[in-house]
Order: structure tokens, then sequence, then C-alpha cells
């Protein structure tokens, strides 16, 4: 996508390309996050809060998941939305037809991000943020690995991976990975616990 230069013009698509603009409902301002494998869904967030955009007999519609404020990240087979919301004071899944499930946050966080999710959902990863050991100090990320249960799970520690988050988490959900020691390295994590950074 490329925007002619001061012109304030949408420049036309190359040969074969298509674009979208994404609106979000009632129009105002929208960002798309995240897409489903078959690109029919795509989640973000909008002005009225987590929204998804589906393409029906190839028409984009906008849905918002009446979560004000909230982002939306879309699984893989584009059927679980996950995201935080509250001013990123608290993390949800929604599944159509299901009730809101609001995921567990580790004690003391200060704000809590989700970043990915695998195929299906039932895995999702981000981080929190851990206020500094001083008033001064920086804040500390921690990488959160949620569980088809809505539980939480650290991935590494301030020990073994220093400041971290979760960035991406695979199809399976077997193998995450991320950033370490203030972004300075990173690492992959597995199912079976191992990491190497």
């Amino acid at each position: 996508l490329l925007l002619a230069a001061f012109s304030g013009v949408l420049a036309a698509p190359a040969a074969g390309q298509s674009f979208d603009l994404l609106y979000g409902p009632g129009g105002g301002y929208s960002s798309a996050s995240s897409v489903s494998a078959d690109g029919t869904r795509i989640g973000g967030s909008s002005s009225a809060g987590a929204t998804i955009w589906t393409r029906t007999a190839g028409t984009l519609q906008a849905m918002a998941l009446d979560l004000p404020g909230a982002s939306g990240v879309i699984s893989g087979d584009g059927q679980v939305v996950s995201g935080s919301r509250d001013r990123a004071r608290s993390a949800y899944r929604w599944r159509e037809g299901v009730p809101l499930e609001t995921l567990g946050l580790p004690t003391g966080s200060s704000l809590v991000s989700v970043a990915s999710t695998n195929n299906d959902g039932s895995i999702v990863v981000g981080y929190a943020r851990f206020p500094g050991p001083q008033p001064s100090a920086p804040s500390r990320f921690q990488s959160i690995r949620w569980g088809p249960d809505g539980t939480y799970s650290e991935i590494g520690s301030a020990t073994t991976l220093g400041s971290n988050e979760a960035r991406a988490i695979s199809r399976d959900g077997s193998t995450i990975v991320g950033w370490a020691f203030g972004n300075t390295a990173a690492y992959k994590w597995t199912e079976a616990g191992n990491i190497q950074i």
C-alpha cells in the first residue's frame, strides 16, 4: 500500500493486487493487527473498541465486540478474538455465542497486552508489565502464556530472560518466540519448557 507523497491521494494498487480501507462501525479511528489464516477475517480495534472485519460476498463488514477501548487479536481459524481491555488492565477471550472469558493476570502487574494466539485461539500469549523495584527504576515486562482454561503461566523469569515479551506463537501452540533482556536478544520457548536465546 503506497500513499502518494504530500498529495493526500491514495495510490492505485499494482496490477493483480487490491486493498481495502477498514472502517470501524460508525467510522472514526481503526487499526488492524491480525488476520485469519484464510484472510477472510481481520482483528483489530476501532473507535467502537475491539473489532472484527469479515469478508462476505466480496464485501467487508465491521462488527464491534461491545468492548470499548479494547484491542483484538484474531485466531488463525477466525473464530476467537483475544486482547486487552479496561485501558490494558485486564485481558479477555471472545467466542461468538459464548460468554466473554476473562484471562487471569499475575499479581502486581500494572498492565497487560495480548500479542498472538495459536490457530484455534485456545492458547494466547503476550506480556504483563510490573513496576520497577524502586519508584525511579524502569518497569519490567514478563512474557505470559494463557492456556485453554484461561489461567496464565510465566515464560522464563527476570533471571533467565530479564525484561521480556512474548510476541508470537506457532499454529499448534507448541512454540513461542519473543524478545528478552530489554529487547536486546530474541528467545524461543517450546512446550517441553526449553528456552533458547
